[in-house]
């Protein structure tokens, strides 16, 4: 009789038992008599599944945490542009380094290299005067982006410089007259020094 534990300890350092099965006696040892013993194995695989469980929950709760944000929020990601000859349309945009992914005789689609936006041409009528409409394709290295689409045939109606509003731009028109404007802005693109202070990216 007396404490079981005693018992335990003195023959745990007689035995000089491994800490899993340390861990088996512990257990036995303080457990109700109605106590089952069970290998350690599946202590050990009830463990590291509960821990797994918890990683998994974890994951599921972010990720649905994500998807709500992304049902709520308004994203830009494509532009349709119209055009008088898609053929002539796609080999331009092509040679400015956009990846074709649709083509039909009425309406071209492209990916941009970087990123998941797209941005498409359709086939219209007649060309109405141009509206003011400008579209931005963000490059970082403009100067040498500007030279390389020069060596590949396509002119620029303005060189790459410095604008007040801090970007540095050059623009080109595609087949249709449609104004496109290559720029870099740096953090001067979301954060110009006269945002609105609160409405400030961190």
């Amino acid at each position: 009789h007396g404490n079981p534990m005693n018992s335990f300890i003195s023959t745990n350092q007689k035995t000089r038992c491994s800490p899993r099965e340390t861990i088996s006696l512990t257990l036995k040892a303080k457990c109700l008599p109605a106590y089952m013993p069970l290998p350690f194995s599946i202590y050990w695989s009830l463990l590291r599944t509960s821990k797994c469980l918890c990683k998994w929950l974890r994951r599921s709760i972010r990720t649905l945490v994500v998807k709500l944000k992304e049902i709520h929020c308004v994203k830009l990601n494509q532009v349709t542009v119209p055009a008088s000859n898609i053929a002539a349309s796609v080999e331009f945009y092509v040679r400015m380094g956009l990846e074709l992914i649709v083509s039909s005789p009425h309406y071209a689609r492209f990916i941009c290299p970087d990123g998941d936006s797209s941005f498409s041409v359709h086939l219209v009528p007649e060309l109405v005067p141009w509206s003011g409409t400008v579209v931005y394709f963000e490059v970082l290295t403009l100067d040498q982006k500007v030279r390389e689409l020069q060596d590949r045939g396509i002119s620029f109606s303005q060189e790459p410089r410095d604008e007040p509003w801090l970007w540095r731009e050059a623009r080109l028109l595609d087949p249709s007259g449609n104004v496109i404007c290559l720029y870099t802005a740096g953090v001067n693109r979301l954060n110009p020094p006269w945002r609105l202070q609160s409405n400030k990216m961190g």
